[in-house]
């Protein structure tokens, strides 16, 4: 056996602990039912009203979706009947008041009111049955409010982060790797058994140019001092020189000629870059709190690449030019591509077929999800129209490219071959003594203490910089702002993560209720408005999940929970919780206030930011 041999056996080692794994996953019991969360009930009983009234001669039937009713409407929650009445070629105002006749005829003990309006269906609800009901849910379910049984059995393979070995891990990369944790987080939430992978760019002729540097160039004192610095700067360097001397392209595509045979001597020195990476990437990961179940990049893929080639040349997919060259030509009206090059070598999208026909071969997933920015969008219709033509596809599993925009500073793109790339770990620190600056101006004016400010600062400033990619649409580009980063008034992670502190301060400070979510079922009271609302607002969060899920985007949640804090402060500043004197308000408004706490928490768990007890 030989380094390449060992490393693959090790992989493959790995690959049968986490298939045991998904195994006692599918089969774990789920306690939270979506179907018995507040929201969803009062959904399913009008949609239950429609099956069985007006859509009894119709084939198909309607999921109502509910949303919470404007302000300038006297509802509570609204249903819009508009595609239902498309369908049946009936207008929206009869069908509404069908609903209306059946619901009500019911004597549900929740529902008050229907009304019909311009093709909506708006639900006045008894506010006091609906305020408990809510609050019951979140006591009952805790830390795992809004998680549900929708997609158990489920089994979901996330590829995301994929940075490149010999390369400190750059800015360019934050955005696949937070996008990907959460959305794994999401996925999971929801009970599919997830599959994190993160897909390493190890392999390719840029490591024969980054052996040549090596050899010619290496810095020994440099490379002792900071190896993936001295790495990036030899790539750097190698990219430079070979713009005015091309023979040395020549010498790296027969450098990674070499690797690809397995050369003793290259294998070596791609190993030793590898360990060095992988050591330094996971540093980055503990601290964003991102976990892989599998460090498998495209090296792994390489074994089966020549398989692939003669398999697709065999069907008739590709084929071969000369003595090496193999290409695919017209596939589905997509532009023609390589899939070995002239001196043999493979190529980015010929591992990246391999490592799809595996996945689906070795975990059977019903999703592969590819977090991967925009700008790969032609590969990825390339990659799944090779892979469902040779049938590496079964009906089974559903292969998808996550895209997303570019992070820019000042407008301007980044790039490793420049080196105008900025260091991820570089951003996290400037990130966490901005945040410090912040804490200590804040606490000066309020004669505040230095609780744990270090900690407290790497924790709020990874934070934001995780929120600040995740609170944007996903296919947006996103210039870097410092200020809007770290705005304690509003759409950041600070402003929530104030908001949970100032909900937790308050429980600490009373007598009657403790830190851990206590076993109550009595009835809860509320006197303001702004309670009621509130509780409405906490019901739709399984909704938004799910939601989020179904877009595959993260910035619903965001702003749900940035809505949710803004009505918890007005509320904080406009009654009182701790002072009042009715015992049995004053215990109803601190388990609303544990109850928002509860929701903050969650969500800011599944969008993978880190959690403060205090600020």
């Amino acid at each position: 056996m030989n380094i390449y041999s060992d490393y693959v056996f090790e992989l493959e080692q790995k690959v049968q602990t986490i298939k045991k794994q998904i195994q006692i996953k599918k089969n774990k019991k789920i306690e939270a039912d979506f179907n018995k969360y507040p929201a969803v009930k009062l959904a399913a009983r009008i949609t239950s009203s429609i099956d069985g009234s007006i859509l009894k001669n119709s084939s198909g039937s309607f999921n109502a979706v509910i949303e919470l009713t404007p302000s300038y409407i006297d509802a509570d929650f609204t249903i819009s009947i508009f595609n239902l009445a498309k369908v049946l070629k009936i207008s929206p105002e009869v069908i509404t008041e069908h609903i209306k006749e059946q619901v009500l005829s019911k004597h549900d003990t929740q529902i008050e009111e229907l009304n019909v309006a311009f093709g909506y269906l708006n639900i006045k609800l008894h506010k006091s049955a609906f305020y408990n009901s809510v609050l019951q849910s979140i006591i009952h379910y805790g830390n795992h409010y809004g998680w549900s049984d929708l997609h158990k059995g489920e089994v979901s393979l996330f590829d995301y982060s994929s940075p490149n070995i010999a390369k400190p891990i750059g800015i360019g990369h934050l955005r696949s790797s937070v996008i990907g944790q959460a959305l794994s987080n999401i996925y999971e939430a929801l009970g599919y058994s997830v599959i994190r992978i993160n897909h390493l760019g190890d392999w390719g002729t840029q490591f024969g140019a980054l052996i040549y540097a090596y050899m010619h160039w290496v810095n020994e004192v440099n490379f002792k001092k900071n190896s993936l610095e001295e790495l990036k700067n030899l790539y750097v360097r190698f990219n430079s020189e070979s713009e005015s001397d091309p023979d040395l392209k020549t010498q790296a595509r027969e450098i990674f000629n070499k690797l690809e045979n397995k050369d003793e001597f290259e294998l070596k020195l791609w190993k030793k870059f590898y360990d060095i990476s992988i050591e330094d990437f996971r540093k980055i990961y503990e601290e964003l709190n991102i976990d892989f179940d599998l460090f498998m990049g495209e090296s792994f893929y390489d074994q089966f690449v020549n398989n692939i080639v003669k398999d697709l040349i065999k069907l008739g997919i590709a084929s071969k030019e000369g003595d090496n060259v193999v290409f695919v030509d017209s596939l589905d009206n997509l532009p023609s591509f390589l899939l070995k090059k002239n001196d043999g070598s493979s190529l980015y999208i010929t591992r990246d077929v391999a490592a799809l026909k595996y996945r689906v071969k070795t975990f059977h997933p019903d999703k592969i999800l590819y977090v991967v920015g925009s700008e790969q969008e032609l590969s990825f219709k390339q990659l799944f129209a090779v892979a469902k033509k040779a049938n590496y596809i079964g009906s089974k599993t559903k292969p998808m490219h996550l895209a997303f925009g570019l992070i820019t500073i000042e407008g301007k793109k980044m790039s490793t071959r420049k080196g105008s790339t900025i260091a991820l770990k570089d951003v996290l620190e400037e990130a966490s003594l901005r945040v410090e600056k912040i804490l200590l101006d804040k606490r000066k004016s309020e004669n505040g203490n230095n609780y744990e400010l270090n900690f407290l600062s790497r924790k709020l400033g990874i934070g934001a910089v995780i929120y600040n990619d995740l609170s944007h649409s996903r296919l947006s580009n996103i210039d870097f702002n410092w200020d809007k980063m770290l705005n304690l008034e509003g759409s950041s992670s600070i402003y929530l993560l104030y908001t949970y502190a100032r909900a937790k301060s308050i429980l600490r400070k009373s007598n009657d209720i403790s830190d851990n979510f206590p076993s109550i079922t009595g009835r809860f009271i509320f006197e303001e408005s702004i309670e009621y609302e509130i509780a409405k607002k906490m019901s739709m969060f399984p909704l938004v999940i799910k939601s989020s899920h179904d877009d595959n985007s993260t910035n619903k949640l965001c702003m749900y929970l940035e809505e949710l804090a803004s009505m918890y402060n007005s509320l904080y500043a406009s009654v009182p919780i701790l002072s009042i004197e009715n015992l049995e308000l004053k215990h109803s408004r601190l388990i609303l206030t544990e109850s928002v706490a509860t929701v903050l928490r969650n969500g800011l768990m599944l969008l993978n930011i880190p959690i403060v007890e205090k600020i």
